[in-house]
């Protein structure tokens, strides 16, 4: 019995004089509901915007073409919120964005750029562990996007508009580096269903050799995200 409470004791002195490092590493260990929470990180996509392509392979000298696929930035930030112990949903915001810098035939540079604002609505289902989050998701929104054009040689911006419809799925993995604070990883598909490009007149960005075909901000994107998110 006295070997047994002097074990004890020496069990007790070592978990007091444990290290920061130690109790922070427990705490992480603990398994949390799913609850309230925000999140923001950086995206990198692989996308595919055939007409936006399109347009910029005509404009551009053959020796300048675009490729099919592009590497884009998107900033995304969200709230998410339960709605039951395994459940949950998620306002999610993202601003793609895709640049290029081109030689046209005619000469001198031009700059292209566009832009689509991602406002979503996400319904997850969510698993956890000892210091995790994995999370499924998927949903849509009404997104704006936007086309600027600027040519060298006559220093004039052309602003181009459209909106449409916009769906995501995701899977994120969350691991906690402190009770409240996560590390946020995940994988991203994104279908944006936008319409052709107008601008202020109402006049339809085209391409084409005869500048036959309409372009629009419709594309497809794969990606990878990394952010933190913080739990309350």
């Amino acid at each position: 019995m006295k070997k047994n409470i002097v074990v004890v004791m020496v069990q007790c002195v070592l978990i007091a004089a444990a290290p920061a490092g130690d109790n922070r590493a427990r705490q992480q260990a603990v398994e949390r509901e799913n609850s309230f929470a925000v999140s923001g990180g950086l995206n990198i996509s692989m996308i595919a915007a055939p007409t936006m392509v399109d347009y910029i392979n005509t404009v551009s000298n053959s020796n300048d073409a675009a490729g099919q696929l592009a590497t884009g930035i998107e900033l995304f930030s969200g709230v998410e919120f339960p709605v039951g112990e395994s459940w949950g949903l998620k306002i999610d915001y993202g601003y793609l964005f895709k640049s290029y810098s081109i030689v046209p035939q005619y000469g001198g540079t031009q700059d292209i750029f566009y832009s689509i604002h991602t406002p979503s609505l996400l319904v997850q289902y969510v698993t956890s562990g000892r210091g995790y989050f994995v999370k499924v998701a998927a949903g849509g929104g009404y997104h704006p996007g936007r086309v600027e054009t600027k040519a060298s040689l006559y220093g004039v911006t052309n602003t181009y508009t459209t909106a449409g419809v916009g769906f995501k799925a995701e899977l994120v993995g969350q691991t906690a580096l402190s009770e409240n604070l996560y590390v946020h990883l995940g994988g991203t598909l994104r279908w944006e269903l936008l319409g052709d490009v107008t601008d202020g007149r109402g006049k339809t960005l085209r391409s084409g050799s005869s500048g036959s075909r309409d372009v629009s901000l419709s594309l497809f994107a794969a990606g990878v995200e990394i952010g933190i998110a913080w739990y309350l």
